[in-house]
C-alpha cells in the first residue's frame, strides 16, 4: 500500500476575514476544475532563466507547468 502516513496534526486558527481573503485569490480552470492559488499562478508566469554562455541550452521539458491565462480562470462559487 502506498497510503501516506500522517505524523502531525496542524490546527490553523484564522478568523473569518482571513479565510475569505485567502479564498478570494483562488481561481479554477473550467475544463478540469483544478484550483490554483495566486502564488501558483505567479510561479507559472515567471519567465525561464536564460542559460549562461558556458552552459548548454536546456531542452524544453514537456512536463513543465505552462503559464495560465488569467482570463480563462474563474472564481469558485463556494468561496464567495
Amino acid at each position: 500500500m502506498n497510503d501516506p502516513e500522517f505524523t502531525h496534526i496542524v490546527d490553523l486558527i484564522e478568523d473569518k476575514a482571513e479565510t475569505f481573503k485567502r479564498a478570494s485569490e483562488l481561481r479554477q480552470t473550467p475544463p478540469d476544475g483544478v484550483v490554483y492559488s495566486k502564488w501558483e499562478r505567479n510561479e507559472r508566469a515567471k519567465p525561464k532563466k536564460p542559460a549562461n554562455e558556458d552552459e548548454e541550452p536546456e531542452e524544453e521539458d514537456e512536463n513543465a507547468p505552462k503559464p495560465l491565462n488569467e482570463n480563462d480562470l474563474v472564481f469558485r462559487e463556494c468561496d464567495n
